[in-house]
C-alpha cells in the first residue's frame, strides 16, 4: 500500500487536474472534427451573416454597424476571414439568420447549409494601433445600392475584389504616414493591421474555433507582405487570451469607441513573401 504523504498528494491533484484538461481538450478536437469548419475570405455575400454574428457575439454598443461592415466587406474584403460549418438544422435565431444566408454545399446534400460560425474583420491604418478614426466610414464612402436599397452581392464563389494596389515605399514615408495617421478608414499605405472583429456564434464558442480562425487569419496576413504588425483593442477578460497568441499588452487605449475602457494589444507579423 502507497502512502501519500503532502508532495505525493499535490501530485496525485497535479494529474488529476492535467487529465480532466486532457479530457477536455480531446473534446473540443472532437466536437471541432464533428463540425468540419473551414475558412474562407467574407465577401458582400456574406453580410447578413456578418450581421447577424456581430449582433449575437457583441453587446450592442460595441458591434460592428451594418454600414461598417458593408464598408470593410466591400473595400478590403482581402483582411476579412470566415469560419464555416455545414449543418442541416438550426437551433438557435442567430444559426437560423445565418443558415438562411448560408449555401448548400453540395448538390448532395440539398438540406444542409455551409454557414458562418465565426469571422475576424480588419482594415489597415498607418497608426501605429487601432485608433477612433482607424474604426470609422470614410465620410465620401457611398456604396453601390441595388433597387431594394442593399449592396449588389456577389456570387460567392466570385473571387473578392482586392483593395486598391499598394503604395511604392516612397509613399509610405514617415511625413506622408504622419499626414494621413488619423484619416478614417481603410488606408491602403498603411502597414498596421487594425483588426475590429474577431466573434464566433455562441453556440459554437469554448470549443477552439476562435483560435483557429484567428491564426488562420494572421498567418495569411503573414504571407501576404502587406502589414508588419497585428492590432485591436480588447476588454480586460480576454486579454490573457490575446497575450497567449503572441499579443503585447501595451496597456489603455485612448480609443472612445463604446465608452473606451480599453487596452491596447500589438503582435509583430514576420514579413513573408507574397509570391512565394
Amino acid at each position: 500500500m502507497q502512502i501519500l504523504g503532502f508532495g505525493g498528494e499535490n501530485r496525485f491533484r497535479l494529474m488529476t487536474r492535467e487529465g480532466r484538461a486532457m479530457a477536455a481538450q480531446e473534446r473540443r478536437g472532437k466536437q471541432k472534427d464533428d463540425l468540419h469548419p473551414y475558412v474562407s475570405t467574407l465577401t458582400l455575400a456574406d453580410l447578413e451573416s456578418c450581421v447577424a454574428l456581430e449582433n449575437a457575439a457583441f453587446p450592442e454598443t460595441e458591434r460592428a454597424s451594418r454600414e461598417k461592415l458593408i464598408y470593410r466587406l466591400s473595400t478590403c474584403p482581402e483582411l476579412c476571414l470566415g469560419l464555416y460549418s455545414t449543418i442541416k438544422e438550426p437551433t438557435t435565431d442567430t444559426e437560423i439568420v445565418v443558415y438562411k444566408n448560408g449555401r448548400p454545399p453540395d448538390s448532395t446534400k440539398p438540406d444542409h447549409r455551409a454557414v458562418l460560425i465565426a469571422h475576424v474583420i480588419a482594415t489597415l491604418t498607418t497608426a501605429p494601433a487601432v485608433t477612433d478614426a482607424s474604426m470609422e466610414i470614410p465620410p465620401d464612402f457611398k456604396p453601390e445600392l441595388d433597387e431594394s436599397g442593399k449592396p449588389p452581392v456577389p456570387a460567392k464563389d466570385a473571387p473578392p475584389v482586392p483593395s486598391k494596389e499598394m503604395p511604392s515605399s516612397s509613399d509610405t514615408s514617415a511625413s506622408k504616414v504622419s499626414a494621413v495617421s488619423d484619416r478614417p478608414g481603410n488606408q491602403v499605405e498603411g502597414r498596421t493591421l487594425a483588426i475590429h472583429s474577431v466573434a464566433v456564434l455562441p453556440s459554437y464558442q469554448n470549443r477552439g474555433l476562435g483560435r483557429t480562425l484567428f491564426l488562420s487569419f494572421l498567418q495569411r496576413m503573414e504571407g501576404s507582405g502587406i502589414t508588419d504588425k497585428a492590432a485591436l483593442l480588447a476588454r480586460s477578460n480576454l486579454i490573457q487570451w490575446y497575450t497567449k497568441l503572441g499579443f503585447a499588452n501595451m496597456g489603455s487605449s485612448e480609443v472612445k469607441f463604446a465608452s473606451g475602457g480599453w487596452n491596447e494589444m500589438v503582435k509583430e507579423l514576420a514579413a513573408g513573401d507574397p509570391d512565394a
